[in-house]
């Protein structure tokens, strides 16, 4: 890579840097002097490489070498946006350079290079072409289903958190959430008295804690955390006998994530919203 391609690929690297998931970018520059001379020495190149309507554009302006230069470096570029270069039995025609109504560039993908592109998801494939006195430039971008959703899924910090708190109390709230609900006959009643304690929550439940034995624990680990990080701090609790028989257990997570695997811990129900789950369980004591 030329020292000018490598500048313009940072260059466009940088502007699409917020662009999440799988995104492919292809930067390519040809010398239009050379393209000049390829031209000039070998005719044929043009219908060997460029379709009819590429050709009849090229010609058709006062510089036909430059024209050619910035679709040939669209096609190189559109490939390395795949992935692929010309290789895995794509041709020069598989990639074509067409113009809108405005004179806009964009990309028309036959063959084999469509065939690859629709493997990997690929929706959109927008196209940008400039030239200097000396060099054609292209700058393609892969955009796949993966990445747009990407894109849309990105949110404030602060909104995320307060969505996620909000989904789980309506989650709640649908469920008709009282321990009488669940509990063998009625029998304890959700406590009147909270405390809050700081700490690593594995060693907190390493030692007795106060109010133990609890009838009502709620779990709202951060969504990254392991659902079994999670069971093992149920299983402390009910180990350590600081869960009632009886005690239910509320455990809000990502909706892809998986639920809590501990012996004793019955699911009751289940409520999902967005991106968000509620999981409620009823702890009936290790079987064993």
């Amino acid at each position: 890579m030329s020292e000018n391609e490598k500048s313009v690929t940072e260059a466009a690297s940088a502007a699409f840097e917020g662009v999440e998931g799988a995104v492919g970018l292809g930067v390519d520059i040809v010398e239009i002097a050379r393209m000049r001379r390829i031209l000039e020495r070998t005719p044929s190149f043009r219908e060997k490489v460029f379709s009819e309507e590429e050709r009849s554009y090229c010609e058709s302006t006062a510089n036909p070498e430059v024209h050619y230069a910035t679709r040939f470096a669209a096609k190189e570029a559109v490939l390395k946006a795949l992935g692929t270069g010309f290789s895995r039995g794509i041709a020069n025609h598989d990639v074509e350079v067409r113009r809108n109504a405005k004179g806009r560039p964009f990309v028309v993908l036959h063959g084999r290079a469509k065939e690859v592109a629709d493997e990997q998801g690929v929706r959109e494939l927008p196209l940008s072409l400039s030239y200097t006195h000396t060099d054609a430039v292209a700058c393609a971008l892969a955009i796949t289903e993966e990445s747009v959703r990407a894109q849309e899924e990105r949110v404030n910090p602060m909104e995320e958190l307060a969505k996620q708190f909000k989904e789980a109390r309506s989650l709640l709230d649908e469920m008709d959430f009282t321990a009488a609900n669940l509990r063998d006959g009625g029998k304890g009643a959700v406590p009147g008295e909270v405390s809050a304690l700081g700490g690593d929550a594995l060693r907190l439940c390493e030692r007795s804690l106060p109010g133990a034995p609890f009838g009502v624990v709620f779990l709202d680990p951060p969504y990254a955390l392991d659902a079994g990080e999670v069971s093992r701090l149920v299983g402390l609790l009910a180990s350590s006998g600081q869960l009632e028989c009886g005690a239910i257990v509320v455990y809000e997570r990502s909706s892809k994530a998986e639920g809590l695997d501990c012996p004793g811990l019955a699911l009751a129900k289940t409520k999902t919203r967005g991106i968000t789950a509620v999981d409620l369980h009823v702890y009936e004591e290790d079987p064993k």
